[in-house]
């Protein structure tokens, strides 16, 4: 009996992890997968986990693991700095611009403290990174998005058992006929753990997994002017359609049918109330009296579709709106709507860019860039301009309009940071004004750039040697810089031993790990020199970036 008493003692010393409390998620190489808790990284590198199947903390080799995803995928502290630094290594370091030289550029940051970083590394510089009023930057979690159709319904909405002596009431009509019944296989026994249904589109890991072709749309009311702007990852074939101005909404094609069953005092149905009256007798012929003029068609009542579900036409899916059909070779635009007669219709109108070309590619950032009011819509991968199309039309009606997305056949893809903002109108970036010899800055007002070399940033105002003297623009009224290429050296050669570190909601750091506890991590930058990084700030770490992409599709991130 004492020796039971020990035992159970020594279980409750140890810190036993509650199923809720396993937030973590770490990836092998060999595809395992474990819940749990990070604790620490050791010298090794060796890494400290607390898993719900065990007592002690586990201590597992780093090159044995692929990923390590903290806090089921969403970091504890989003970055909010404005600005922005990328490096000629592919770093994004996110914070805000203090001071800049002939020799080096200094950022303020939250998860590193004040950096100082070597001129002849940086490649960009964004010293306001949204340019203007940014309306949704995400998805941090799965709040303000929905999918079309699988919104569950009232209880007093469910289908009620039909009556065999009447006919289906017309909120009915669109409903699916009863199933015949399966025949019971009394040789079937029950599964003990039946499959979760999978659902058409997953969150984690501050993404949108899809595992279907259902839309999936932002609520987030798109202005007149908008930039949208998203990273997506796919799994060939590539297809996507992304709606913009979209209001889902469709004609109630139902709504005659409601009309004359409210009409109906008796609540009987309609076959059953003609019966009983009874049939009128044969008048005297008599001289044809003029036919009394058709009342006007009521005007059609309107139905939001994440009420009604997706329709078997685009435009019965999407509402009216414009529809980007993106694929690995090929863009196009087509307009939705409804004609008079309240049929869907779709018009497609003709691209003025580039054909496009990502066959190679299994990931890409996008921007579309779009004016209600004139009709106009650009399309940007990569940075590059690839299509701009012109509506001739009248402009869409000012109301509620969204952004979604979906796919087509077998693609599967990953949408993330995902920002939205007011644009200001300007055509392209000066990522498109790049030269060897001269650093590109691009103005808010959208129209505005200014070329020459930047001597340096001191009290919020650049200093600019140009063509037309000395120059100085308050830094606050610019968006994009775009450094000389011919002053930004070869990138570090990496040794391999490096992992990446991605921060909410848009940062990236290539590391050598040293050590670390809970929420702080300290190593080697090949640029930056010794870092300690507050790990609140992220939300990914990647013991082995040179992985395969198809690697990042975790249902379990």
């Amino acid at each position: 009996m004492k020796l039971y008493l020990l035992f159970v003692a020594t279980l409750l010393s140890y810190p036993i992890l509650a199923q809720e409390d396993a937030t973590d998620f770490l990836r092998f190489k060999n595809g395992d997968t474990l819940h749990g808790k990070y604790l620490a990284l050791e010298e090794g590198p060796l890494l400290q986990w607390l898993s719900n199947e065990a007592i002690d903390p586990i201590t597992f080799e780093t090159n044995n693991l692929r990923k390590l995803i903290l806090n089921n995928g969403c970091a504890q502290k989003p970055i909010t700095s404005t600005g922005l630094v990328q490096l000629n290594n592919g770093d994004r370091l996110p914070g805000n611009l203090i001071s800049m030289g002939s020799d080096s550029v200094t950022i303020q940051t939250q998860f590193g403290g004040l950096l100082t970083i070597p001129r002849n590394t940086v490649q960009t510089i964004l010293p306001n990174r949204h340019g203007n009023n940014v309306l949704y930057a995400g998805p941090f979690n799965d709040q303000n998005w929905e999918v079309p159709g699988t919104r569950p319904q009232p209880e007093a909405e469910k289908k009620q058992p039909s009556d065999p002596n009447n006919e289906v009431p017309a909120d009915n009509l669109a409903d699916d006929p009863p199933k015949p019944e399966e025949k019971k296989n009394k040789d079937t026994l029950p599964l003990l753990n039946p499959p979760a249904e999978k659902k058409p589109w997953v969150y984690g890991g501050a993404s949108w997994f899809s595992n279907s072709n259902n839309v999936i749309r932002l609520n987030t009311e798109l202005p007149d002017l908008v930039s949208i702007r998203f990273k997506l990852a796919w799994q060939a074939p590539f297809s996507a359609n992304i709606a913009v101005f979209a209001d889902f909404k469709r004609p109630n094609k139902k709504t005659r049918v409601r009309r004359v069953q409210e009409n109906n005092d008796d609540n009987k149905p309609l076959n059953e109330e003609l019966a009983e009256k009874p049939k009128p007798k044969p008048k005297p012929k008599q001289k044809p009296e003029p036919e009394p003029e058709p009342e006007p068609e009521p005007e059609p009542e309107f139905n939001d579709i994440m009420e009604v579900g997706p329709g078997n036409h685009v435009a019965e899916t999407f509402g009216s709106g414009y529809l980007i059909s993106v694929r690995s070779s090929y863009s196009g635009l087509q307009r939705l709507g409804f004609d008079g007669k309240n049929r869907s219709t779709k018009n497609a109108l003709s691209n003025s860019g580039s054909r496009l070309n990502i066959n190679d590619l299994f990931f890409a950032e996008f921007e579309i860039r779009a004016n209600r009011q004139k009709g106009k819509i650009s399309l940007f991968v990569n940075g590059e301009f690839y299509s701009e199309w012109q509506d001739p039309a009248e402009p869409l009606e000012k109301t509620k309009r969204y952004f979604a997305i979906s796919t087509e056949g077998k693609s599967r893809i990953r949408i993330s940071d995902v920002v939205i903002s007011e644009w200001n109108g300007m055509p392209d970036s000066a990522l498109s004004m790049k030269t060897k010899e001269r650093d590109v800055l691009l103005l808010a007002n959208g129209t505005d750039r200014i070329s020459g070399k930047i001597l340096n940033l001191e009290e919020e105002t650049f200093l600019i040697e140009s063509n037309y003297g000395l120059l100085q623009i308050p830094a606050h009224e610019v968006t994009d810089i775009q450094l000389a290429s011919n002053s930004i050296i070869e990138p570090v050669t990496s040794s391999g031993d490096e992992i990446l570190v991605s921060l909410q909601p848009n940062g990236l750091l290539t590391l050598k790990p040293q050590q670390g506890a809970k929420n702080l991590l300290t190593g080697e930058h090949l640029i930056l020199g010794d870092l300690t990084l507050d790990l609140r700030y992220a939300y990914l770490l990647e013991f082995d970036p040179i992985g395969s992409i198809f690697d990042n599709w975790d249902d379990e991130f």
